[in-house]
């Protein structure tokens, strides 16, 4: 097994935490709402209680922003590297 990264965080990265959470729960889900297996593998790595956000509507909410942002970043033409 893996050992853990311990983390000290401040209130607002501890605040970053719930989106990071909630992409690794939809993740884990059959028919989430998005796939992002490097957030699953985070939070996994880190020796955090994540408990007391489980099952917020921050999570969902967080998800759909997500899913959102990541349609509409589909829509512009790549730039080939280029701005």
């Amino acid at each position: 097994m893996t050992q853990k990264v311990k983390v000290e965080l401040g209130p607002t990265q501890t605040t970053l935490l719930i989106p990071l959470l909630g992409r690794a729960e939809e993740t884990k889900k059959p028919r989430g709402l998005l796939r992002d297996p490097k957030a699953v593998e985070i939070v996994d790595a880190l020796d955090y209680d994540f408990s007391k956000w489980q099952g917020i509507r921050s999570l969902a909410g967080a998800c759909v922003r997500a899913r959102l942002f990541d349609e509409e970043v589909k829509t512009f033409p790549s730039s080939g590297g280029r701005f």
